[in-house]
């Protein structure tokens, strides 16, 4: 296996950008090892995390590694009140 993507994750997750996450994640292909760098997000909404979810559950059935670098604590946070932070892979962050 050779070395993580990482996806830099943008400063403001949320509706707007969701469309375009969309089709960056499906653009990965054969990846073995991803990493969403996200220390600068400063704002994350559900359809984001509900895509997250989505995907990161895709890429598990897969056998594709999924980490995180330094989440911001508005990821941390925005994850754990909707209850989805084991699922993506934050809970020991």
């Amino acid at each position: 296996m050779g070395e993580a993507r990482v996806i830099d994750c943008p400063t403001q997750m949320d509706i707007a950008g969701v469309s375009p996450l969309c089709e960056l994640l499906r653009s990965l292909g054969d990846e073995q090892a991803l990493v969403f760098k996200a220390d600068e997000v400063e704002r994350i909404d559900t359809a984001t995390l509900q895509l997250l979810v989505a995907f990161v559950r895709d890429a598990k059935s897969r056998q594709v590694s999924v980490n995180w670098q330094s989440p911001s604590a508005v990821v941390y946070e925005a994850a754990g009140l909707l209850g989805v932070r084991n699922e993506l892979g934050l809970e020991d962050h």
